[in-house]
């Protein structure tokens, strides 16, 4: 049985990284501006105070960032394009779609950046 998608509460613009905010958890996932690595984070285990690393995603393994219809529930999901299996990590669901074109975007284009910045600094 597959484990329900998160419904996304809030989009985060920050200095030093983008995140979003999942109805039961702050930060679900977030990239950082300067490396473009990632996290996924889930719910902290009982008796723990923090959350648990779902995934740790390396810049070399993100592809983008997308916006997919979500047919069940109508609401539209935010998914991450990976370099290893299944091929994507879903980053929640939500009703709020100008505001998740606009982080999409952001991400990708903050992942882009990164890879140039990283292609310069092997050269």
């Amino acid at each position: 049985m597959a484990q329900p998608k998160p419904r996304i509460k809030a989009f985060v613009w920050d200095d030093l990284f983008l995140a979003i905010h999942w109805d039961r958890l702050l930060y679900g996932f977030d990239i950082t501006v300067q490396h473009g690595d990632a996290g996924i984070f889930t719910l902290p285990p009982p008796g723990a105070s923090f959350p648990a690393i779902g995934a740790a995603i390396g810049s070399s393994q993100i592809r983008g960032f997308t916006l997919k219809p979500e047919p069940e529930s109508g609401l539209i999901e935010v998914v991450l394009e990976v370099t290893y299996n299944p091929n994507e990590e879903s980053l929640g669901l939500t009703d709020q779609l100008e505001e998740a074109k606009r982080w999409v975007a952001d991400a990708n284009e903050l992942v882009r950046r990164v890879r140039e910045r990283k292609q310069q600094s092997s050269s």
